[in-house]
């Protein structure tokens, strides 16, 4: 074989490293191996592998026990060994659970532990269930640091469990320490996936630089770039996927010298809408990859900063060289929507901002009959949501019948937590409902349920139908509906009319505030359809109107006093 510059070439197939009898030939710039001598045992291999997924990386993690402060459990599961889990006791050592969301495949641990404060005896358990365990790793003799386990074979289960039963601590009264607690299957195959961002449409709210437009930023092209020529105010960049997709990472490559250090990057369906995904309070420049939200799906995406680093002198603004969108095959069509994106609440379920809910907020309700409903196109559902001391039972149905009651108790807190799971479902439209019952586990203190988020496996996925309309000044939208839907008056100062077509589809309608509150919603019949308005304050409102097989059609509103 005769390679040049690394790469060999052999009958049109390019190879990188080669395996004769055991021995390497690694990169070989020229000179020759005689095959033919060698044909029954050579082998030829790649050199490094596509990194594997971290099946743990920031997935739900406890603790049994109370934590040092700033150490939470989470801190073992954040893909880093300069934060650490700690237990605040010493007494007995400290039992960390991570939460892989649904029974998953794994056949290699690697469990890093501090090298003063570490659990010398342990097992690592697997359960499907959080109550029935199964010891597949068991340590009677650990020296701290990292210590991968891979002799267990492969294993499938939904939680991990690490069990100490010693700990070697120096002196102090805090417990033993985890740097990080990973999760791989080695069998698996390593992302590959699209770029789906690579020359959709984009848009920036300021001037761009002359040749430095924002379809630089998803040219594909590392060496070019988009930049604003002003940087009184940091520009916004919008990218439409073409429709929702599923996605579950963003690369943001941006400039050393002029970059965005502060800013969000926000989706939504409808671009009036946004939904949070990243916050980034410290950004440094250069490639920051993000996947910590999980899987979501989404039309548009916004990068927004608000603050900036840029070089002396100059007058332009911060630069951007790529935004990256990527579903990584992980061998789940899980994806996942905020509790605010398509969900419809019943009967008092207010929202509430919380550290550690999904994009940081939940709808929530105590009340018999209160429930959530949410609509989906694929074959399975997950509700999301918190199990907690204070949270009672809720009866599920699915396309109208009833399927179980779940019990959201929990003895410790569970964020992002499965409440509840359906699969096998024909691929098409479905509801899933959930209602409060009057009813709790007899420890349980209150009848709370929360709806942080849904998941659902993707069939179709998410039709989406965006049609923005401007406000008009005559009685009725002068633009070209598909279904002779008639909005009016607008602006509107006491009651405003919905005319909807007679069709089989199933319509509803909720009426947004900017706050992006619902504050109004309900069926829509064929015909006319009246809203009364005197209630509200004068500004600017959405109307979202949704249709039984996921349509949905924007419509902005003026209210006034006129």
């Amino acid at each position: 074989l005769k390679g040049v510059d690394g790469t060999h070439d052999v009958n049109g197939v390019n190879f990188v490293n080669y395996v004769r009898e055991g021995a390497v030939v690694t990169d070989a710039t020229s000179g020759n191996i005689d095959v033919q001598s060698y044909v029954s045992n050579l082998n030829i291999t790649h050199g490094a592998l596509p990194a594997l997924i971290n099946l743990a990386l920031n997935k739900t993690a406890t603790s049994d026990q109370g934590m040092y402060t700033g150490h939470a459990a989470d801190k073992a599961v954040d893909g880093t060994i300069t934060g650490f889990a700690q237990g605040s006791s010493r007494t007995t050592p400290w039992k960390l659970t991570i939460d892989l969301d649904t029974s998953t495949k794994f056949n290699r641990i690697v469990f890093r532990s501090g090298a003063s404060e570490y659990a010398s005896q342990y097992t690592i358990q697997g359960s499907n269930n959080g109550s029935t365990w199964t010891t597949f790793v068991t340590e009677t003799a650990s020296s701290g640091l990292t210590k991968t386990y891979k002799n267990f074979g492969s294993a499938t289960y939904r939680y991990v469990r690490l069990n100490p039963t010693a700990a070697v601590l120096s002196p102090g009264d805090w417990g033993h320490t985890i740097l990080d607690f990973e999760i791989y299957n080695d069998s698996a195959t390593a992302p590959n996936s699209a770029n789906l961002a690579l020359n959709k449409p984009v848009l920036s709210d300021q001037e761009m630089y002359t040749g430095y437009n924002a379809d630089k930023t998803n040219d594909g092209n590392d060496g070019t770039y988009a930049q604003a020529s002003s940087r009184i105010t940091p520009w916004k960049l919008t990218i439409d996927l073409g429709a929702v997709k599923a996605f579950n990472r963003i690369v943001f490559k941006s400039g050393t010298t002029n970059y965005a250090s502060v800013y969000t990057i926000e989706a939504s369906d409808d671009r009036y809408t946004w939904h949070s995904l990243i916050n980034e309070a410290a950004g440094t420049g250069g490639s920051k990859t993000y996947n910590t939200f999980g899987k979501t799906a989404y039309r548009y995406l916004r990068l927004n900063p608000t603050a900036c680093v840029l070089d002396a002198g100059g007058t332009w603004g911060y630069a951007v060289l790529e935004m990256e969108v990527y579903n990584d095959s992980t061998g789940s069509s899980w994806s996942r929507r905020n509790d605010n994106a398509t969900a419809t609440y019943y009967y008092n379920c207010p929202a509430t901002p919380v550290t550690g809910y999904y994009l940081q907020d939940a709808h929530y309700s105590n009340i018999a009959g209160s429930y959530a409903e949410f609509k989906f196109t694929g074959t399975g559902v997950r509700w999301i949501g918190k199990k907690s001391s204070d949270h009672g039972k809720a009866d599920i149905y699915v396309d109208g019948v009833f399927d179980s009651t779940v019990d959201t108790y929990s003895a410790t807190d569970l964020l992002q937590a499965v409440c509840y799971q359906k699969t096998g479902l024909t691929n098409g439209e479905h509801t899933l409902r959930m209602i409060i019952r009057n009813d709790k586990h007899a420890s349980s203190t209150d009848y709370y349920s929360d709806w942080d988020a849904f998941d659902f496996y993707a069939g179709n996925g998410v039709v989406q139908k965006n049609l923005i309309l401007p406000i008009t000044e005559n009685n009725k939208t002068t633009e070209e509906q598909p279904l002779l839907i008639n909005i009016y008056p607008n602006p509107v100062t006491d009651k405003l009319v919905i005319n909807m077509p007679a069709e089989q589809k199933k319509w509803t309608y909720q009426l947004i505030n900017i706050q992006g509150a619902a504050i109004k919603q309900g069926r829509l019949n064929s015909g006319n359809n009246s809203i009364d308005t005197r209630s509200l304050i004068p500004g600017m409102y959405i109307l979202s109107l949704r249709s039984s097989d996921l349509e949905y059609y924007i419509h902005r509103i003026l209210k006034t006093n006129k």
